[in-house]
């Protein structure tokens, strides 16, 4: 490590590169679910660490969205990633038009958020990872009092099913890591599909980097998402 990075005014960072992947249900049975079995005291894990054999598994999957390389400080919660749709519906007449209604609009998805932490020795990434899903399943027709004219109006009202998932995962430095996701990809073309996150985090130290730039080895977050993955003893 250069002499520079032992000083007080060394900046850490956790960099990291995340993708969401759908997989069928096979390749989900075979190399996901046996990852997510409930423990003797009947807990499952939010997340997990991965080896290369299984990282190679689920990226043969089809990419739904790729992030761009962000930085992260230690011990803030950031959001991680958010794949979102925009729907639309009818809050009632308009107030000032009858003839008009009121539109309006909500967000279907899921969302991640993450709080980094590393190793003393600068070996190790822990990550903190919250899921929100708030999925729309369908949009119902329902009444609701207008208060200008004390009559019942017909409104529209969405649907939405929310869960929520959790976890920490402690992993080598741009090692892999990977979560199930509870949004069930819409669509009767996706039937039988499903979502999963992975992602590589690693540890950016601008002092280091300084020097690789110097040098011409500038790290690189793609470069770290092609490269093997470490193993946890290492």
């Amino acid at each position: 490590m250069p002499s520079n990075a032992t000083k007080s005014a060394v900046r850490e960072f956790v960099s990291r590169r995340r993708r969401i992947y759908e997989i069928d249900r096979a390749t989900y049975a075979k190399h996901v679910g046996p990852l997510f079995v409930e423990d003797k005291d009947g807990k499952r894990p939010g997340v997990v660490v991965i080896d290369q054999a299984m990282f190679k598994a689920v990226t043969k999957g089809k990419l739904i969205q790729k992030s761009e390389d962000h930085r992260l400080r230690q011990k803030e919660r950031t959001l991680f990633l958010s794949k979102q749709s925009v729907f639309r519906y009818s809050g009632g007449p308009d107030p000032e038009d009858a003839k008009r209604k009121v539109m309006l609009s909500g967000l279907s998805g899921v969302s991640f958020r993450v709080r980094p932490g590393v190793s003393a020795d600068r070996r190790f990434v822990t990550l903190e990872i919250s899921q929100q899903v708030s999925q729309l399943v369908s949009i119902d027709k329902t009444h609701k009092l207008d208060v200008s004219s004390g009559k019942k109006v017909e409104v529209e009202s969405p649907n939405r099913r929310r869960s929520a998932r959790s976890g920490t995962v402690n992993l080598p430095d741009a090692g892999a890591l990977l979560m199930p996701v509870d949004y069930q990809p819409e669509g009767k073309a996706n039937e039988g599909k499903l979502w999963v996150l992975v992602a590589r985090p690693f540890i950016w130290i601008e002092e280091e980097e300084a020097e690789r730039r110097d040098a011409g080895r500038e790290t690189s977050s793609e470069d770290v998402w092609d490269s093997p993955v470490p193993k946890e003893d290492e």
